[in-house]
């Protein structure tokens, strides 16, 4: 029988919904590593820096240009930023001051060509221009003489129209009218019933989301007329947040992190992110711990959707497909071991394209072939992966049956490379066999007329087993990067007894 395998009882590894259908996802190419922040690249001696906790990308409204923010920690938790340009040469690199024991997410501003950067794990907020430098962020007195500024401190902050709202504890302030944003007057202020955990704009001209540990609220733009805030904020109830960086908003969607899943805020609409229970052995385990919680992860957002980090691993949820896919590295991916990509921001490129900042890695995805390493002065060419995508799922069947597992039959179009199939102990493999048709290449030492040109087409292969189950779960792996994935698969069964047929 025919099973098709975009049902929403499937569970996606490094498999993605592309342009042209189902597809493993890109290479991991590693633009830089931890150990090439504060240091010449290529690099012969690796830097201070242990671990990347934050950073961020943007763009020169005087120049177009862009440029990446990097957070990282030393060995003694000081923290230092680091300015790259699109090009990943290095613009600057200083210290900041000594983080806090226990760290918590960074957030970000932007308005009028300033940045302003905070968190409650550093002592002070930063400010800077883009381009430049981020210093201590110091109040600036307001000119309306009645009201005197207020000290800034360290917590959360987001643009809100052509403002910034800067939250703290319980409170949420809104820099005065004008292009200062580090001029905050008590008149601004707005106190809820539980502590401030996230606070962002739902979308350009949204309203600002405020998710405290009591209720989400939200605060329409049109209050911000004048010195003090006059709008009108609506309780929004039925989430409470657990900490920071549980809800995000992308494209107009408001999502949060809840035990066993995601929720979307405004319909209470659940969806579970891993759903496969069964043995694996093709694909890693994803998700929380068996009694776990996805409140313990974090959660980001991306042009495209949502990213869910959690043990290591991280879910993508796209908006347009709706696909859930859980991206991470192979066993000898060197980030943090075992193939774990602990994603903790995205920048993005001239070209407005997703580039992945984990623990250890700034990871782009490109070609078709991982590269966990850079280029150092020992060794200028990495080692190269061969990455894999899996996909989990239940055929269906009835359990009185009884089949018997008797051929799984897969598609691809990378020629040379593994199908694989697993169910019930029963691992079988074949190679993706070339097209009938290849053709000679005569030309220089690279095309040599004893290479031959291959046109990528969808390929089967039938792995033949005999394995008794009462509900079939399987696993399908593809070998390679950006490899094509038929949409379907075929199971073939026989029964056991006249009462059990085949089909």
């Amino acid at each position: 029988m025919e099973i098709q395998i975009k049902t929403p009882k499937t569970e996606y590894h490094n498999v993605y919904d592309g342009p042209f259908g189902l597809q493993t996802r890109n290479g991991f190419v590693t633009e830089l590593r931890i150990e090439d922040i504060g240091v010449v690249t290529p690099r012969n001696l690796a830097g201070t820096q242990t671990q990347f906790i934050y950073g961020f990308s943007v763009e020169s409204a005087n120049t177009g240009e862009v440029y990446h923010y990097l957070f990282s920690v030393d060995s003694a938790n000081k923290l230092f930023a680091s300015i790259y340009d699109s090009q990943f040469q290095c613009r600057s690199f200083y210290e900041i001051g000594q983080m806090a024991a226990d760290l918590e997410p960074f957030s970000v501003a932007v308005n009028y060509n300033q940045i302003i950067v905070n968190s409650r794990s550093i002592p002070y907020p930063l400010w800077g221009f883009v381009g430049g430098s981020l210093t201590k962020a110091n109040k600036v007195e307001s000119i309306n003489p009645d009201t005197p500024a207020l000290t800034l401190f360290p917590g959360r902050v987001c643009s809100f129209a052509d403002r910034f709202a800067w939250a703290y504890a319980n409170q949420v302030i809104f820099n005065d009218p004008g292009t200062e944003p580090r001029t905050i007057t008590a008149p601004n202020a707005i106190s809820f019933g539980g502590t401030v955990l996230d606070i962002f704009q739902a979308g350009e001209g949204g309203s600002l989301i405020v998710v405290c540990t009591d209720a989400t609220y939200a605060i329409p733009p049109d209050g911000l007329n004048g010195f003090q805030f006059q709008g009108v904020i609506s309780r929004i109830p039925g989430y409470q947040g657990s900490i920071s960086n549980n809800a995000a908003t992308a494209r107009g969607a408001t999502l949060g992190l809840v035990k066993d899943g995601v929720i979307d805020i405004s319909s209470f609409q659940k969806r579970q992110l891993a759903n496969y229970r069964q043995r694996r052995l093709l694909s890693k385990s994803v998700g929380p711990d068996a009694s776990g919680d996805y409140r313990n992860g974090t959660m980001l957002s991306t042009d495209e959707g949502f990213i869910i980090s959690i043990n290591g691993k991280s879910a993508l949820l796209d908006l347009d497909t709706g696909l859930v896919t859980w991206l991470y590295g192979t066993d000898n991916w060197s980030d943090e071991g075992g193939g774990d990509i602990d994603i903790v921001g995205v920048l993005k490129d001239a070209d407005g394209k997703n580039i992945f900042i984990t623990k250890t890695n700034i990871i782009e995805l490109f070609g078709n072939t991982d590269y966990a390493q850079t280029p150092t002065t020992g060794l200028p060419t990495p080692i190269s992966i061969r990455p894999e995508g899996s996909i989990c799922t239940n055929a269906g069947s009835d359990p009185q049956m009884s089949p018997v597992v008797r051929e799984i039959t897969t598609s691809a179009d990378r020629p040379g490379f593994l199908q694989l199939s697993y169910v019930r102990n029963s691992l079988q493999s074949d190679t993706t066999p070339p097209p009938q048709l290849s053709i000679v290449i005569n030309g220089t030492t690279v095309w040599n007329p004893s290479a031959f040109l291959r046109e990528r087409e969808m390929r089967s292969r039938r792995m033949q087993r005999a394995i008794r189950v009462d509900s079939p779960d399987v696993e399908l792996s593809f070998t390679g990067g950006a490899v094509r994935i038929g949409e379907t698969f075929d199971l073939v069964t026989k029964g056991i007894g006249k009462n059990r047929p085949s089909n």
